[in-house]
């Protein structure tokens, strides 16, 4: 039986790669929030950034995420308790303020695994190139008979699409040999393996001691060059740095792989929606248009040359703290430490095989 951390393993075996940093990959997590899995989201999102750093270097950034949950009676009996978090997406960031807000300790929920199925592969926006891997991870328990459809042939449309299916189950204290014999037929029907974990609901005591002073520095330094413009660009600067926030209470390692996603292109160009400094990077921005009572207070009156001027001075100053940032990291590393230990062997030993 294994850790939550298994699944991060399969992750980046799924990925293929042989020498090459070229895969596409898109993966959905459908993630039983009922009573019976209390503790698995909270393994999800504490490791969450962790994974999107060591999945996005393998791919080289081509790689997207959605998420689903099911089980949760304030889902609505009408979706057979079933709630889209996301589309499949790369702007982990606004997936992970999702993930961060969800409560963690839930009451008893129906579990509907057919529905869950259907509505991963049909309800998603899944990319139809064939050379695109497609995962969906199935993480939970319950019966697989449930429900108004057949789980079998969910199974066989998630195969026409080329999407495969890796079923996690929780184990509970009791279950029957024919529930966990179906959990394993979804794996074989599509291609996919299944899992079996242990989950159990942690009270974590969140502490921001031992993060290198100058990670946490630079990072502080990184927010400051962000002009947020638009309607809903300061909305995703808080965003931004309340997901900074939770990482830091979470652990050091995870604090450290989400400032490690801003040393990355792609984090920049997700940010070009709502932040003047990224934007300038691809094309200079259309003053004229810009909603100027959108900006912060101190530059809604500036005229387009010396907005202009500052966005430049920032652009600048961004190219240099984010060279301390990635040597900061580098000096921080040696002493990172985790609580989830076990975690950190299985995602290095992963990282290692798919980059034969």
């Amino acid at each position: 039986m294994r850790k939550f951390s298994s699944i991060l393993l399969i992750l980046f075996l799924c990925t293929g790669l042989r020498g090459t940093n070229r895969t596409k990959l898109e993966v959905v997590f459908c993630m039983d929030m009922s009573g019976s899995t209390n503790g698995v989201v909270e393994d999800f999102r504490n490791n969450y950034w962790q994974l999107i750093k060591n999945v996005n270097a393998s791919t080289n950034g081509s790689v997207k995420v959605g998420m689903i949950g099911y089980g949760r009676p304030s889902f609505g009996a009408t979706s057979s308790y079933i709630k889209i978090f996301s589309d499949l997406t790369n702007d982990f960031e606004a997936l992970s303020y999702s993930v961060n807000q969800l409560k963690i300790n839930i009451e008893k929920g129906d579990q509907f695994i057919p529905s869950v199925i259907y509505t991963a592969t049909l309800g998603l926006n899944w990319n139809e190139d064939t050379e695109t891997k497609k995962v969906i991870f199935l993480i939970g328990n319950g019966k697989v008979q449930t429900g108004k459809f057949d789980f079998r042939k969910a199974c066989d449309i998630a195969k026409e699409k080329n999407i495969v299916v890796y079923p996690v189950n929780c184990l509970q204290k009791t279950v029957a040999p024919v529930d966990l014999a179906l959990w394993k037929a979804i794996a074989t029907q599509t291609g996919g393996e299944f899992e079996s974990i242990s989950v159990s609901a942690k009270e974590r005591v969140y502490s921001i001691t031992g993060i290198h002073n100058d990670v946490s520095d630079f990072n502080q330094k990184l927010a400051s060059t962000f002009i947020y413009y638009g309607g809903d660009g300061l909305k995703r600067f808080k965003m931004m740095n309340q997901t900074d926030t939770f990482c830091m209470r979470i652990s050091p390692r995870e604090f450290y792989a989400r400032c490690n996603m801003k040393l990355s292109e792609n984090y920049y160009k997700n940010a070009c929606s709502w932040d003047l400094v990224s934007q300038a990077k691809i094309s200079q921005p259309d003053f004229n248009s810009i909603n100027r009572k959108f900006l912060p207070d101190s530059l809604q009156n500036l005229d387009p040359k010396k907005l202009s001027s500052i966005i430049n001075a920032k652009s600048q100053e961004r190219n240099y703290i984010l060279v301390q940032l990635k040597n900061s990291l580098l000096r921080a590393g040696a002493q990172t430490t985790s609580y989830e230990t076990q975690l950190d062997s299985i995602l290095n030993t992963a990282i290692r095989k798919v980059s034969l």
